[in-house]
């Protein structure tokens, strides 16, 4: 009976690894540093901050159809069931997440949206003040708004 403790590279290969924010190159060469990584998930940035509405749709329409395209080897996590299914079948989960909420502004009909077109991470601000709150760039920081307030409640 081998009761050797497991080495570093065997606790990588059985964990799941989520790169927690990144942006994905849509290309076969992503796949491969995901693969060479052992990454089970990535947050990705699907649109840039500050984008508007419909450049985030289009964003996120690429990133999709990419994921349809490469269904053997990615799929769209909506759910932690989703990052354990990628694990065992040894792809890469991709969570959908912008770094503002520009593109949405404060019409929660688009939150619902966005929520249906796969976005499961959801930052309120990023470098400055928004409808939501203060960004980290800002030099006060008085928190969220009574919107960003009423926008959180709405996203739970």
């Amino acid at each position: 009976m081998n009761t050797a403790a497991p080495t570093a590279a065997d606790i990588h290969r059985s964990a799941l690894v989520v790169e927690g924010s990144t942006v994905i190159e849509l290309s076969d060469a992503h796949l491969e540093r995901i693969r060479r990584g052992g990454v089970t998930a990535v947050n990705h940035t699907v649109t840039r901050p500050y984008a508007g509405t419909i450049e985030a749709l289009r964003d996120i329409n690429r990133c999709r159809r990419w994921i349809d395209a490469h269904a053997d080897q990615v799929l769209l996590a909506l759910t932690v069931a989703d990052i354990e299914r990628a694990k065992s079948e040894g792809k890469e989960a991709v969570i959908l997440g912008p770094q503002d909420t520009e593109m949405i502004g404060v019409d929660l009909d688009l939150l619902g949206t966005f929520y249906d077109l796969g976005v499961r991470i959801l930052q309120l601000t990023y470098q400055r003040q928004n409808l939501l709150g203060t960004g980290c760039g800002e030099d006060v920081d008085p928190g969220l708004t009574r919107a960003g307030k009423y926008f959180v409640a709405e996203m739970n």
